[in-house]
């Protein structure tokens, strides 16, 4: 049996029928059944004196079903023959009253529901007090008011609880539409893993409103069920057909600069599909509403999803969707079901907005997996079709995903191209910033750098212009980091005066870690000491208050530098400690290992030789670890070089040597002065053991 039910709500002239179902547990103590029984007799008396309902004999019920009923007959049995039964009976609810054992003693448990739904209409309880008959009447008072106040087409609205469904039906009298429901409903797979799919059947001449189609009552229906999902059957010439509303997703209020793919396109035409009632439109409409099927693509033949290239899209999406989701490279088998269901949709005559959108989101799916050639060729697809469009929004993501795609094949002029059309299209300000600092970013990594700047200013004065300094900041935070990089260090301590300036303004704490991080690596390269360790230490109690203990290990790394370059090995390795530890904890390995080479060195200046080795051999695991192969061979030429300090020069030699040809014949670059090196050392120990083997004998 299914896990889905059903309801029917008939237009039958109040009073209402009713079934009064009392049931206990197995569990309760006899005096607490007896009481439970004189409440439930009282019932008997009570429920038939209250206007506009019926009650009939659970008998009358029971004798209907194959199963005993209980609160989860929703669970148990097919809706449509519930509904089949219900067109006799014309029952509208069921009251149940449960004795429940409980800690603190036996309690009335009472919850109406829909029939033939399943729905939940109110639960409510009254604790079993002083060996006295609850007055259980006293909670079901407000439950049938709540039943009568109910929607007389839709009924009482599904809960947070319950996914809904509402179907509009066509005449189920008629023998073959009613199979032919039936068996369409049975191909249908909600997931219930958290909440239980309720279904309400609704007579389509009972609908808000006959003449209207059902996408244009959809939302109607929606707001008076609270359902999920809204189809409607109907029979034509002796074949069912369905028509399914699809609810419009929204996407997250995001900038659309950091809008994240696949982004849900409010296009009118995803909203309604129609079909033929059959086992494949089940499976479409399952992989585009419901229970995802595994490999949507494969369970059907292509020629019925090209059939419906609406449910193709929305099945292709939310497989895009669970992918970008996973925040892990995209299997092939799935990218090959996402990317034959956006196929289907190219391969018949869609409209241009939908042709648009699905050579989108197919460009921005193979950009997720790296597929930047097939990237390239959607995405400059969609932009021609974006061009006549008035769809500003899908102008812009084609523009940048054409520009990411370029980016990654290294087609920089390509690239800055995009973003400079983005810049002049019809965008507000703030994309016209976003697009500008890409720009600058590409020249810079077609070296040039004068454009670069250029750029970055441009980007710089249009976010202050739009109220923006933060984004302005981290603008001449990235312009004194150029300056750096190239050399220019004046105009890098002049941009980064500026960013902390604007940092200070701002009163901003991560503004200011990184305004004084960034001057104290300048003032590092200028030379200046003193300022340099300055900047360090505020940049570190900035972290430290932030709690980024990674940028703290790496505050401290430079400080512990600066430290050692001015003499006091004591305070370098005090910080060099703390970085290591902290890098250790954060898992970092890169200032691990900078940390342990450097402590290594003050050892070595000590003439701590044995510690010194300690510490390059935990530099060396690391590189291994890393698999970094030049990094392992310039710490085995640092350890070699440690063993010609101690006196080991035979050690040292092996060690160099080693290390020469683990990097490839060279650590430095300049082969034929590390192989003078070696030569030198060969007959420097040559020599000193030539010596030692001729000293005389001491007497």
């Amino acid at each position: 049996m299914l896990t889905l039910r059903g309801a029917a709500f008939s237009s039958d002239p109040m009073p209402v029928k009713m079934a009064f179902l009392p049931v206990h547990g197995q569990s309760a103590a006899p005096a607490d059944v007896d009481l439970f029984n004189q409440a439930m007799n009282h019932l008997l008396y009570w429920l038939p004196q209250q206007e506009g309902f019926i009650w009939i004999n659970q008998d009358s019920l029971i004798a209907h079903l194959d199963e005993p009923l209980q609160h989860d007959f929703a669970d148990l049995y097919e809706p449509f023959s519930l509904l089949r039964l219900n067109q006799n009976i014309h029952v509208r609810g069921l009251l149940f009253c449960d004795l429940v054992k409980r800690r603190a003693g036996a309690q009335i448990t009472v919850t109406l529901l829909e029939f033939p739904s399943g729905v939940l209409v109110a639960r409510d309880s009254m604790v079993i007090r002083q060996q006295q008959v609850p007055p259980v009447h006293e909670i079901i008072t407000p439950m049938l008011t709540r039943f009568s106040a109910a929607d007389p087409v839709i009924g009482t609205p599904f809960s947070a609880q319950e996914q809904g469904m509402v179907i509009l039906s066509g005449d189920l009298g008629d023998t073959l539409h009613f199979d032919q429901c039936q068996g369409f409903w049975g191909h249908l797979r909600a997931e219930e893993s958290q909440r239980p799919l309720r279904l309400k059947i609704v007579s389509r001449h009972q609908a808000p409103s006959i003449e209207q189609s059902l996408c244009e009552q959809a939302v109607e229906l929606i707001r008076r069920s609270n359902a999920a999902y809204v189809l409607e059957l109907s029979l034509h010439d002796h074949q069912t057909l369905v028509e399914v509303w699809l609810p419009e997703r929204e996407n997250p209020k995001t900038p659309l600069e950091e809008a994240a793919f696949p982004v849900y396109p409010a296009l009118e035409e995803l909203r309604c599909v129609q079909g033929l009632a059959d086992s494949n439109t089940a499976v479409m409409i399952n992989a585009a509403l419901m229970a995802m099927p595994e490999r949507p693509a494969d369970r059907i033949a292509s020629s019925y999803w090209i059939e419906q290239p609406v449910l193709a899209f929305h099945a292709g999406f939310r497989l895009h969707e669970a992918a970008a989701r996973a925040q892990h490279p995209i299997r092939p088998d799935i990218l090959s079901q996402i990317q034959r269901l956006y196929n289907a949709v190219l391969s018949v005559r869609a409209s241009k907005s939908l042709s648009a959108w699905t050579h989108l989101e197919l460009g921005a799916l193979f950009n997720g997996a790296g597929h930047y050639q097939e990237a390239e060729e959607c995405l400059l697809r969609a932009e021609t079709f974006f061009g006549p469009l008035p769809d500003k929004e899908g102008l812009i993501l084609s523009r940048i995903e054409l520009a990411k795609a370029y980016t990654a094949l290294e087609e920089w002029t390509s690239a800055r191209q995009s973003f400079d059309r983005l810049y002049h299209s019809p965008a507000d300000s703030g994309l016209q910033a976003f697009a500008m600092q890409r720009i600058a970013a590409l020249f810079e990594k077609a070296n040039r750098a004068d454009d670069a700047v250029h750029a970055y200013h441009v980007a710089a004065r249009i976010n202050q212009r739009i109220g923006r300094p933060y984004d302005a900041a981290m603008i001449y935070q990235r312009l004194g980091q150029l300056m750096r990089e190239k050399n220019r260090l004046e105009l890098s301590t002049a941009y980064l005066d500026t960013f902390l300036t604007q940092a200070q303004a701002m009163a901003s704490e991560p503004a200011l870690a990184r305004a004084h991080f960034q001057s104290g690596l300048t003032r590092l390269a200028r030379g200046e000491r003193s300022t340099a360790l300055n900047h360090f230490l505020k940049a570190c109690d900035y972290m430290e208050l932030l709690g980024d203990m990674n940028g703290v290990a790496r505050a401290d790394l430079n400080i512990g530098a600066i430290y050692w370059q001015m003499g006091d090995s004591l305070q370098a390795r005090q910080r060099y400690l703390a970085a290591l530890k902290q890098a250790t904890l954060n898992g970092d390995s890169a200032i691990v290992l900078m940390s342990t080479v450097n402590l290594a060195d003050i050892h070595l200046a000590n003439g701590k030789w044995d510690q010194a080795q300690q510490f390059l051999d935990r530099a060396l695991f690391i590189a291994e670890s890393k698999n970094d192969t030049h990094e392992r061979a310039k710490i085995s030429y640092a350890k070699g070089l440690a063993y010609l300090k101690e006196g080991r020069l035979r050690d040292g030699y092996s060690q160099i040597k080693g290390a020469m040809a683990l990097g490839g014949g060279t650590i430095s670059g300049d082969i034929e002065k590390e192989q003078a090196f070696l030569r030198k050392l060969q007959s420097l120990i040559g020599d000193i053991e030539t010596i030692r083997s001729t000293s005389p004998m001491r007497r």
